[in-house]
């Protein structure tokens, strides 16, 4: 009985460091998240369940005299129970790396995706850039144009766009000059006839750009004093006028007319200067005007009338400004004197400069 119960104290204080041990590495892995832990506390629970009921009954058992056997079947019990608990052990690790396996993946899954929208987001955000970036360049480009000219270009792309759009890119008769309808009142068709560049095609996009490009040049170096450029279409548009009605002519053409009436003035401007066509030759720019006439006349087969009557009122223009004829009213200068419109002009000098 003696050395039975030596043996049982034996495997009693086996199954403690085996307790003591396996308690130690359950502290270690503490960090492993709520389900693990109470895993842990069944498995304690368990281990010592079948830790007391192992000693029990080989202490019975050997009190009643079977020494050998009681110790055999304690360490078989003992055992058993290292054996339970390592199975359980591997149990809940192998459940845990899967756990973490399947978290791993779900964030492999989740930086994928969000990668992969990031990708779209920095594409989209790309596309938005450059369309900033486009609206932007607009914007300045219509800023740095002088008011004048801005207005004036404004409206003649809008009634062009608009003829486009509703009447078969047809410039409409109710924007034509008319002398009966104009002597009863529609006195806008005095002005209307000017906005007209042509058609909606190529030829109107280099009309318009060539008008832009001179007209707001003339403009900026009238910066000290913006109403003679507005002296200077009013001379151009009345003397037009004056010219369709005395000749009796198709009033279609008065916006080419005001374009080579203002290339004649900006290519007296800048004369002796070597202008660049198309990337293809130069031109001197005091010949400019008459190579635009000729080339319209190429082109349509047509004598060119409306450019050479541009060039001829340009001319008339140009000699009555240096003869110091042609002067601004006083009401166009008080009407230029505003605060916004002074300080306009004045940064548009300091461009221009």
């Amino acid at each position: 009985p003696v050395a039975a119960a030596g043996e049982a104290d034996d495997a009693g204080a086996f199954l403690a460091r085996i307790s003591a041990l396996r308690g130690g590495e359950s502290r270690r892995k503490k960090g492993g998240g709520k389900k693990k832990k109470k895993k842990k506390k069944k498995k304690k629970k368990k281990k010592k369940k079948a830790t007391t009921a192992a000693l029990k009954s080989s202490r019975a058992e050997a009190e009643d005299g079977d020494d050998d056997g009681a110790a055999v079947d304690a360490a078989a019990a003992a055992e058993g129970v290292e054996e339970s608990e390592d199975g359980e052990e591997d149990a809940v690790t192998t459940e845990g790396d899967g756990d973490e396996a399947l978290e791993a993946a779900g964030d492999a899954e989740a930086g994928e995706e969000g990668e992969d929208d990031l990708g779209a987001d920095e594409d989209v955000f790309a596309g938005d850039e450059e369309e900033d970036g486009l609206v932007q360049r607009a914007r300045s480009l219509v800023r740095k144009t002088p008011l004048m000219t801005r207005y004036y270009l404004l409206a003649s792309i809008g009634a062009t766009l608009l003829s486009a759009a509703v009447n078969k890119n047809q410039w409409p008769g109710i924007l034509d000059l008319q002398w009966k309808p104009t002597l009863m009142g529609q006195v806008w068709r005095l002005f209307t006839p000017f906005l007209y560049l042509g058609p909606l095609n190529v030829f109107w996009l280099f009309n318009v750009q060539v008008c832009w490009s001179q007209m707001a040049t003339l403009e900026k170096m009238m910066y000290k004093a913006p109403e003679d450029f507005l002296v200077m279409l009013l001379f151009g548009c009345g003397s037009l006028l004056a010219l369709y009605g005395t000749l009796a002519l198709s009033p279609k053409m008065l916006g080419i007319n005001l374009m080579c009436f203002t290339t004649y003035i900006w290519a007296r401007c800048f004369e002796g200067q070597q202008i660049n066509v198309m990337d293809v030759f130069n031109v001197p720019a005091e010949l400019l005007p008459w190579f635009f006439a000729a080339q319209g006349w190429i082109m349509e087969g047509e004598l060119p009338i409306t450019d050479l009557m541009g060039i001829a009122v340009g001319h008339i223009y140009t000699q009555l400004r240096q003869a110091d004829r042609i002067k601004s009213p006083g009401f166009l200068r008080q009407l230029f004197q505003g605060r916004a419109i002074k300080r306009h002009y004045r940064r548009l000098g300091q461009d221009f400069a």
